[in-house]
């Protein structure tokens, strides 16, 4: 609370700095001369070198001066009041038209579930912006009747990004509206493909197909801009082309990935296929740290030739070793929402992965006697929102992290000057 409340000016923070460097002063003032009139000299220009040089990087890349982005950015991440920091990251965004896409199960017994894939990215992190999307978009579902509800992440990344909260809403009321389409699927058949660099997994039909990406290598998300690429691909095949990522190897390093490879292995061969799929959601009620909201669920979804099973949680990516374990256990591919929910201020990485908190193998023991299968056929619907959203995009999000990036670039010159003066100032006699 205490960013909120302090004005932060040039001058409080001189006062900051020369309070930081009592110990030197107090031996400086002792010491009256020409060197201690030099010192102060220095470490005053030193100052206003860092203050204007910040205010001048800052500025240009995103309109807003060092002070404000500096305390919204504190404001933010350690207090949760968003507000201020949203401003810049409005101030820098773009409009768009994106589709979401909702796919209907209606079962025999009167219920329904879905699966939704918004072209948001959540994020960019926790507090801010679009960072709690699944979570309610999840809650948004359950409210519209649906008995359950798993939110996937799109091939999107932090172009993606809403910049508030408040578009976070605006973006829920549309999708709490009549869809822009609703079409029945034909022809449904589920598939399974096995590329150099990805898996590819879902089910076709002659409207539309759902693909579920599966990296063999670790990876983070896909290019600034690849939902374009699959929108463009979508109009070349003639149907829907719904693609997910399914974010389940954490890593800090990556190899090349030829991305282009999931819009050749995300298809059915098969020509022949069925009215219906029948299919299993099932949320599992168990208390794991590292998942947000949205839950743990087991999915299955079969056309009696080909079946597919699917472990989600609403997680921050997975790490490998989790992912892993978890097909070798329980025969299920594990999916991540990609949640910024899932944070705490200590956390090295800033988001806590699937696994992060929890043993795989004793995951596995939680998951492997409550997961049951039971599948039931459904009628299969796509819904389709065309919408107007408000993003970061690739250029928003390149100048903030340009601007961070030179800003302490900056602030570490500056801090390595003020340690040389301070140094300087106890070898005065």
């Amino acid at each position: 609370e205490f960013f909120r409340n302090v004005y932060v000016s040039f001058t409080m923070l001189l006062i900051y700095f020369i309070i930081f460097l009592f110990p030197a002063w107090q031996v400086l003032l002792l010491n009256i001369n020409i060197t201690v009139i030099i010192f102060w000299i220095v470490v005053t220009i030193i100052s206003l070198w860092f203050y204007g040089t910040m205010n001048e990087i800052t500025k240009k890349l995103i309109g807003a001066d060092v002070v404000e982005i500096t305390q919204s950015a504190l404001d933010a991440w350690m207090t949760g009041y968003s507000k201020g920091f949203e401003n810049i990251l409005e101030r820098n965004s773009t409009e768009m038209v994106a589709k979401t896409y909702v796919f209907d199960f209606y079962f025999k017994d009167k219920t329904k579930a879905c699966l939704v894939i918004p072209p948001i990215h959540p994020g960019p992190f926790k507090w801010v912006g679009s960072s709690s999307l699944p979570e309610k978009l999840s809650n948004l579902m359950l409210r519209k009747g649906y008995s359950d509800c798993i939110i996937l992440h799109s091939l999107s990344n932090h172009d993606m990004n809403l910049p508030s909260n408040a578009e976070l809403e605006k973006y829920l009321k549309y999708i709490d509206s009549e869809p822009t389409s609703k079409l029945q699927l034909t022809n449904l058949r589920v598939f399974k493909n096995e590329g150099q660099y990805f898996r590819c997994l879902g089910f076709d039909s002659d409207q539309s197909t759902l693909g579920i990406t599966v990296p063999k290598q670790p990876m983070d998300d896909f290019p600034f801009g690849f939902t374009s690429k699959v929108l463009y691909e979508s109009g070349k095949v003639g149907k829907e082309l719904v693609l997910i990522d399914s974010h389940n190897r954490l890593a800090t390093k990556f190899g090349d990935i030829n991305y282009e490879e999931v819009f050749k292995e995300c298809y059915s061969s098969r020509i022949e296929g069925s009215s219906s799929l029948y299919v299993q959601f099932e949320r599992i009620d168990t208390d794991v740290p590292e998942v947000a909201g949205a839950g743990i669920h087991k999915l299955t979804i079969s056309d009696l030739n080909e079946t597919i099973k699917l472990l989600y949680a609403d997680s921050n990516n997975s790490l490998p070793e989790a992912t892993d374990a978890i097909e070798k256990g329980l025969g299920m591919v594990l999916v991540t929402s990609d949640t910024h929910q899932t944070s705490t201020f200590m956390n090295s990485k800033g988001y806590w992965a699937f696994g992060d908190l929890t043993d795989a193998n004793h995951l596995i023991k939680i998951l492997e006697h409550k997961a049951t299968d039971r599948l039931l056929e459904a009628q299969v619907y796509l819904n389709v929102w065309n919408t107007k959203v408000k993003v970061m995009g690739a250029e928003g999000v390149t100048k903030l992290k340009n601007s961070m990036k030179f800003a302490m670039g900056r602030f570490r010159i500056y801090m390595i000057a003020l340690l040389f003066m301070y140094v300087v100032s106890l070898l005065i006699k």
